[in-house]
């Protein structure tokens, strides 16, 4: 559900590094955003979570607006091919050290190891190297602030998901995603005009 909160921290995160500020109804709609991230944040301390687990869930959607912004400003004119592979392999570089240090290697069955292998070159390819490229061309072409929409259709496979599990999913939970929800609608409704890739509304 943090995730959700991706194209309200955009805005936030497009002041300093884009110099461009939002409308009196944009700020409205991130301060509601923001009410709504510290009601789940405050879900969450009732039911017990860490406070370290939930540091990392609200610094997830605030990396993702950060990244996005940077990539609108400073890299639009790289291919969005070419910046896959190369955040691709510079992930593998740092990570595959870390989680064989963090897990090591356990033995496993020759079927077990190709079952992996198919699941690891689906999400891989179609999961993770298409839908990036395809992210990346979104923020070139309509910017952060609209890329960072997409993530509108997490919080949702993930309610499902939660309720298959038998996750109990709280009202207050569904009340701050209605909330984050309305958040949005007063950042993107109307959409007139455009700057440095942010929806902003007619002065006229």
């Amino acid at each position: 559900m943090m995730v959700c909160l991706v194209p309200l921290l955009t805005i936030v995160a497009s002041v300093p590094m884009l110099r461009v500020w939002p409308t009196f109804r944009q700020g409205g709609g991130v301060l509601l955003g923001l009410a709504c991230m510290v009601l789940l944040l405050r879900d969450g301390q009732v039911r017990g979570m860490p406070g370290g687990d939930l540091t990392l869930a609200v610094l997830v959607p605030l990396s993702y607006a950060v990244s996005n912004t940077f990539i609108k400003r400073r890299l639009s004119e790289l291919p969005p091919v070419f910046m896959t592979a190369m955040i691709l392999g510079l992930t593998s570089i740092v990570l595959t050290p870390i989680g064989i240090v963090a897990e090591g290697v356990k033995p496993v069955s020759v079927a077990e190891f190709w079952e992996a292998l198919l699941v690891l070159a689906w999400l891989g390819t179609i999961g993770t190297g298409l839908a990036t490229v395809m992210f990346y061309r979104l923020i070139q072409t309509h910017g952060p602030l609209y890329a960072g929409m997409v993530t509108y259709v997490i919080p949702l496979g993930a309610l499902a998901w939660g309720w298959f599990d038998d996750e109990t999913v709280t009202a207050t939970q569904l009340l701050a995603l209605l909330g984050v929800f309305a958040a949005v609608a007063m950042v993107q409704w109307p959409q007139r005009k455009k700057a440095d890739g942010l929806a902003v509304d007619d002065p006229a």
